[in-house]
């Protein structure tokens, strides 16, 4: 997987009942969207890694922004798997959201 392109699929849950929880969620979604990340579902984003070998590097990232009491799955996988993504609505993800350059591999 380390020399073709790959996604990071991550989900996450994170407890807002407290101000300074919301505060951290908050700082969360600014982290998460500033480095690429794009919302696929209400708690699921996804983002392009140009390079397998990106993969190790994306979880430290993850897991040094996430909140202490907050819980954050990641999963690596390649472009093409992520292609095979279905849905069952009409407004499926849109993956030009990436780049041009990937609709043509």
């Amino acid at each position: 997987m380390s020399d073709r392109k790959s996604v990071m699929l991550m989900m996450f849950d994170l407890p807002m009942a407290t101000s300074a929880q919301r505060r951290h969620y908050s700082r969360f979604m600014k982290q998460l969207k500033n480095s690429g990340y794009r919302q696929l579902q209400k708690s699921v984003y996804v983002k392009l890694l140009h390079h397998g070998g990106l993969i190790q590097t994306e979880v430290r990232f993850l897991r040094s922004i996430a909140p202490g009491s907050s819980k954050v799955n990641m999963l690596p996988m390649t472009l093409e798997e992520f292609r095979q993504m279905q849905s069952t609505q009409p407004a499926a993800f849109d993956i030009s959201y990436f780049s041009d350059d990937i609709l043509y591999l």
